[in-house]
């Protein structure tokens, strides 16, 4: 490889990590921008891996497929919707609807979480350390997730707070849920329908206070909703089944293909 290749290798891929920083989390305080950032990331991973790129950002996937994970995201809303309502009317909290945009910006911003910090940081991963268990880069990559939220939650983002303990071990089953279906898948579908509908609920909708009015914070609503026994309980069983089913594949998804 040349110079001039590994340059626009780096070029490239500095670009996608931007793309993916400045236009998910509504830096810009414009709605659209994480559907901006989507357009960004695949188009630079185009031009990075070439006829290669969909394998590489996990959007490799076929009509059934898409269609598949489109129909859980609905039922996973409604359960995601109930069990938030559940431990918001314990904690004197409404949850009340805000503006269809939400919803919009928060289907494009964890998809652009999946693709990164999914099917990208996987692959990358399995091709560097390539005598590391598929389960042990699962398990890693979820650690790394878990930190990244605390990291930009303690320092980076507007609403700072400190995540709790509970809501980062959570956070770690929801990112070994999100790795073993992507392993074991080979695209990011089904992990971003778990995604994308816990995150239409927790921040597509206005959370208050019933006796000040007060809005929640973002932290706020993590270690509420992420923080509570009880979702603890359900996506560590969800965690334990996605191994159960990762380990009857006899072999893992291939998330990198070699030009």
């Amino acid at each position: 490889m040349t110079f001039w290749q590994r340059y626009l290798q780096l070029l490239w891929g500095s670009l996608i990590l931007l793309s993916y920083l400045l236009f998910s989390y509504n830096v810009f305080s414009g709605w659209w921008y994480s559907g901006i950032g989507t357009v960004l990331v695949v188009f630079f991973a185009f031009l990075l891996w070439r006829q290669y790129f969909l394998f590489r950002i996990g959007l490799k996937m076929n009509a059934v497929i898409l269609l598949t994970a489109l129909f859980l995201m609905l039922i996973l809303t409604a359960g995601g919707y109930g069990l938030m309502k559940s431990i918001a009317n314990r904690n004197g909290v409404m949850i009340q609807y805000a503006d269809y945009r939400n919803f919009i910006h928060d289907l494009f911003y964890t998809l652009n979480e999946e693709m990164i910090l999914g099917a990208i940081l996987l692959g990358q991963v399995r091709r560097r350390v390539k005598k590391l268990h598929p389960v042990a880069v699962s398990v890693l990559v979820a650690i790394l997730f878990a930190f990244v939220h605390y990291l930009f939650y303690r320092w980076i983002f507007n609403d700072r707070g400190i995540l709790t303990w509970l809501t980062l071990i959570s956070l770690i089953m929801v990112g070994v849920l999100r790795n073993n279906l992507i392993l074991t898948t080979g695209h990011v579908g089904f992990s971003w329908a778990f995604h994308a509908s816990w995150m239409a609920v927790m921040f597509g909708t206005y959370h208050y206070h019933t006796g000040n009015l007060e809005a929640l914070l973002e932290y706020e609503r993590f270690n509420l909703y992420l923080g509570s026994p009880i979702t603890f309980m359900i996506i560590t069983v969800l965690a334990i089944l996605s191994f159960i089913l990762f380990g009857s594949k006899q072999k893992p998804a291939k998330l990198t293909v070699k030009p």
